[in-house]
């Protein structure tokens, strides 16, 4: 929320691919990999840039597995629940806005999600 004290401050780098293949403005994505980065910068990480909850090295790293299983999860319900039938161009989920970007072989993904996700995955996965 606006005003409200930052707790914990962090930047956790995921590693996704996809199949895409497209179709009468239909885009027919199944997700392949979620994954956090695991590399010499940020794969050996013992806490996150700001702190205030006080988060301990060990409650750090137990975060970054639930962050990690999460990507699993998001993966799985992205591919059942929003992509299993395509998705309509324009592409507008209400649960997080979705930003694409192209390079030279690579496409770039940025994800931003709404306040509302955490309660919306909760309630379709558990």
């Amino acid at each position: 929320m606006l005003g409200s004290k930052t707790l914990l401050k962090d930047e956790i780098r995921f590693v996704s691919s996809a199949n895409v293949k497209t179709a009468n403005d239909i885009a027919y994505i199944e997700i392949l990999k979620n994954e956090i980065l695991m590399d010499n910068k940020f794969g050996g990480k013992s806490k996150p840039l700001e702190n205030t909850m006080k988060m301990t090295n060990n409650e750090y790293r137990e975060f970054l597995s639930q962050i990690a299983s999460s990507a699993g999860k998001f993966k799985t319900w992205s591919n059942a629940a929003i992509f299993s039938k395509g998705a309509r161009f324009p592409y507008h989920p209400d649960e997080f806005m979705t930003e694409i970007k192209f390079q030279d072989k690579s496409v770039h993904v940025l994800f931003e999600l709404e306040e509302n996700m955490t309660s919306l995955m909760e309630n379709k996965l558990w």
